[in-house]
């Protein structure tokens, strides 16, 4: 044991306690630091994934709720659906709607006394889905007869006016 000790460890065994033990801590507070690093580098990176991930589609986001402002609202769209989407006929003649749909009017007969009238049409299978779609509200369809010729249909209505069949019932005979 002739040898000296090295000038690092007697420089180290000369000094104070206090010095000593917080030189150690800070070794120990460094090796703990890199390894809390080393184990976060992986969430550190996702996060730094996530957030550009984020920013991506935070910039698609922005053109399509630019869009979306500017779309009229729910309530909006159903008001104007229902100015433009009235009945058609609640108010138009049955004449009206015979013209309007082109049908082939061959016989109509109003019963007097009676809220009762009788049509014999000629049309074809179109016109006739255009006629049914088209009838105005105030008539009641008691019997439909449809007869098929070659250059079409022949169709036979016999509509009931539900006023004035409403009336009678309220109101019968005295």
């Amino acid at each position: 044991m002739s040898k000296p000790l090295p000038f690092w460890l007697t420089r180290c065994l000369i000094l104070p306690g206090w010095k000593l033990l917080s030189m150690q801590w800070l070794a120990l507070s460094g090796l703990f630091l890199l390894f809390g690093l080393l184990l976060l580098q992986g969430p550190w990176q996702q996060l730094g994934k996530t957030q550009a991930e984020q920013q991506r589609v935070t910039q698609q986001i922005a053109p399509l709720a630019a869009q979306l402002a500017r779309m009229p609202t729910l309530e909006a769209l159903n008001q104007k659906l229902q100015q433009v989407a009235q009945p058609p006929a609640a108010d138009e003649a049955l004449s009206e709607v015979l013209q309007r749909v082109d049908a082939g009017l061959q016989r109509w007969q109003q019963q007097e006394n009676s809220s009762r009238q009788t049509l014999q049409l000629h049309l074809d299978y179109g016109r006739l889905l255009r006629l049914l779609d088209a009838l105005p509200a105030k008539l009641r369809i008691d019997q439909m007869t449809i007869g098929t010729q070659q250059e079409g249909l022949t169709v036979q209505f016999t509509f009931q006016d539900v006023a004035v069949a409403e009336a009678a019932a309220v109101t019968p005979n005295e």
